[in-house]
């Protein structure tokens, strides 16, 4: 009997084009989809949310919500759903030691104004002042420092701005914005 092929059996996807766990061990059951793109730096495998890698200007551009380079995140209709703690988890705990997200107000003027009127919360870090997101992109060790943190996804590889490494040094970057008040 020649042979012929099993019409049960499904070719395993790539690793990258499917929607498992990590630590599960790909089947012929898991959902197939497409490589994630990030819209900021056309990059396979990342989206806009987990960039790491800023545009000349020392941001991420596009919405970090929709991974579209066609608006910004605090532009996104979907932030208008989303509670003021979650908005600051977008702008600045999940960007910790990473670049900012473009937006119209500074992730600084948000994050101090919650302070302000909740109270202190406790981050783990606080993104990158644009100049060393413009540094990141000019020195190559320091943008391969980034892009491994990024692929491995890992949060203590991250490469630390020594102007926003804590609240007191954001503080003194920043200057403050008590005139407003």
């Amino acid at each position: 009997m020649p042979y012929q092929p099993n019409p049960n059996f499904e070719p395993q996807p790539r690793r990258d084009e499917v929607d498992y766990p990590t630590w599960g061990p790909p089947n012929r059951f898991a959902r197939r989809r497409s490589p994630v793109t990030c819209r900021n730096r056309n990059r396979v495998g990342h989206t806009i949310a987990k960039c790491m890698i800023p545009r000349t200007d020392g941001y991420v551009h596009g919405c970090a919500l929709c991974n579209a380079w066609t608006h910004q995140t605090d532009d996104c209709q979907q932030l208008l759903e989303i509670h003021m703690d979650d908005r600051i988890n977008i702008f600045v705990s999940d960007r910790a030691n990473m670049p900012p997200l473009l937006m119209r107000s500074n992730w600084y003027l948000v994050l101090y104004l919650q302070k302000y009127l909740v109270g202190p919360t406790i981050e783990d870090g606080y993104p990158w002042t644009p100049e060393f997101g413009v540094s990141v992109l000019n020195d190559r060790k320091l943008e391969i420092w980034a892009e491994d943190a990024m692929e491995f996804g890992a949060f203590w590889m991250r490469p630390v701005d020594p102007q926003t490494s804590s609240w007191g040094k954001v503080h003194e970057t920043f200057g403050g914005i008590t005139y407003l008040f």
